[in-house]
């Protein structure tokens, strides 16, 4: 099955394993040029969930019994992973079957190998209980083929019969993956920080609970959600351990559905007509809030040099914002020389007859922007790093709205930078997404966090902008 699959709470864990199985694409170094998360539809099956778990057991002579299978000792939990994947979800499991890694002990408590996973399927298909479509890894997006794993009938309703409580089994909303290898995780001491986070999330999935979230009509009752921060090299604290400074994103399926529909496929429950609210500029806006306290006066991608913007654009009306966006987006994480070497060559892949202008022009904006911006201009035309410290701030803003929300009793769901509640909560809802204190919460943790607060980027103009 020839599939786009959108990125799930779990499958970003073993990103590199997903992309050999056709299930997601390959991360591209062009994707800096990308400001806004493409909105996909889920798939029409579900990605293998190593978390869930329940009390239900089942014993070889049960299933010697039952389904006329002999499994061994060590496949029985592999195969009470996929009847609880196949139950909580009740369609199609897409998963790895060749010689793949799977998590770690930490986050897989079923001990999933890969010849257990091969066991088991193999003896569900002899049996004649599922249709099984066996994968293929292939450098080309259209010849790539995901695992899948279907149910017959008559095995659905067997598995209907014999399962019930499926939880997660799992007590961290933290995730620390290592840079670059976003399927690697990474053990980690908690900190003051760390713990904050983690309370400020098992709280919020009470209040999920609590609030009756909805997708489609289906209620929520299994959604972990992990904050996923990056292990990056030679950023250690005074132990060695990894800092907890860099990334903070986390992702719910809602976040796959377009958004002209979600105000209509998610609900909560006594929550009636919802509206969505998202931050203009929220990167920016976010380093003005750590910077200065203030949020941004102006819109910080409405200045492009005018002359030269209509010199060559003028069949392009309106995209002036969208490419100074795009600009700046991608100047927090390289220096003048590479932003300028980037665009220039992602106008040359589309092959746009003005690819060399489009990159001259990179700098131009980034001047024009840094002279506007200064308060925030020495993020600006450093590395990665600063841009992975921006996300960080950014996320812990989010963090710190939806910590507020819960407290206030108001439902809510994120988008990234956006917030999805009940319209009839609108007045006290936008006064805390646009309390000018948002990250007051965040520096007093940090002061109190064994590893010390956020460390600054360079506060020297980069060489080559002017």
């Amino acid at each position: 099955m020839e599939k786009d699959w959108g990125i799930t709470e779990l499958t970003e864990m073993f990103r590199d394993e997903m992309e050999s199985m056709g299930l997601l694409e390959p991360e591209h170094p062009d994707d800096l040029f990308v400001v806004d998360d493409e909105e996909t539809e889920p798939a029409p099956f579900k990605t293998i969930n190593y978390l869930l778990d329940s009390k239900t057991s089942f014993t070889r002579e049960q299933l010697i019994e039952e389904l006329g299978i002999k499994f061994t000792n060590n496949q029985l939990p592999t195969f009470k992973l996929f009847i609880l994947n196949l139950y909580e979800y009740d369609r199609p499991i897409a998963f790895s079957y060749g010689n793949n890694p799977h998590p770690p002990k930490a986050w897989n408590p079923h001990q999933v190998t890969y010849s257990t996973i091969q066991g088991v399927v193999n003896r569900l298909v002899d049996a004649k209980l599922v249709k099984f479509k066996k994968g293929k890894a292939s450098a080309e997006k259209k010849n790539r083929v995901a695992s899948i794993l279907t149910a017959t009938d008559d095995f659905m309703e067997w598995i209907v019969n014999n399962v019930s409580d499926v939880f997660i089994n799992c007590d961290t909303h933290v995730r620390l993956r290592l840079a670059q290898q976003k399927n690697k995780i990474l053990s980690y001491e908690p900190t003051t920080y760390t713990k904050a986070v983690d309370k400020i999330m098992k709280n919020y999935h009470k209040k999920l609970l609590e609030w009756g979230l909805k997708l489609d009509g289906v209620a929520q009752k299994n959604t972990h959600l992990f904050v996923n921060f990056q292990g990056v090299k030679d950023q250690l604290d005074s132990k060695g351990n990894y800092l907890f400074r860099h990334g903070g994103r986390w992702h719910g399926d809602w976040c796959l559905m377009k958004s002209s529909e979600r105000l209509e496929r998610i609900s909560f429950k006594k929550g009636g007509k919802l509206m969505e609210i998202d931050y203009m500029a929220s990167g920016c806006n976010a380093l003005s809030l750590w910077e200065t306290g203030q949020w941004l006066k102006t819109d910080p991608y409405g200045w492009t040099r005018k002359r030269v913007w209509e010199s060559f654009m003028d069949e392009r009306r309106g995209t002036q914002r969208k490419y100074t966006k795009q600009i700046v987006t991608m100047a927090i994480n390289l220096t003048h020389a590479e932003l300028e070497s980037r665009v220039t060559a992602h106008y040359k892949r589309k092959k746009h007859k003005d690819a060399g202008l489009y990159g001259y022009m990179a700098g131009d904006v980034m001047t024009g922007f840094r002279f506007y911006n200064q308060e925030i201009a020495h993020w600006y035309g450093h590395s990665r790093l600063a841009g992975r410290q921006a996300m960080f701030i950014e996320s812990n803003l989010v963090l710190g709205v939806i910590d507020r929300l819960c407290k206030a009793d108001i439902p809510v769901v994120t988008v990234y930078d956006s917030f999805i509640f009940p319209k009839k909560f609108e007045k006290k809802a936008m006064e805390i997404i646009y309390d000018k204190k948002g990250l007051d919460w965040l520096k007093k943790i940090l002061q109190k966090d064994e590893q010390g607060t956020l460390k600054q980027p360079l506060s020297e103009v980069p060489s080559g902008f002017i």
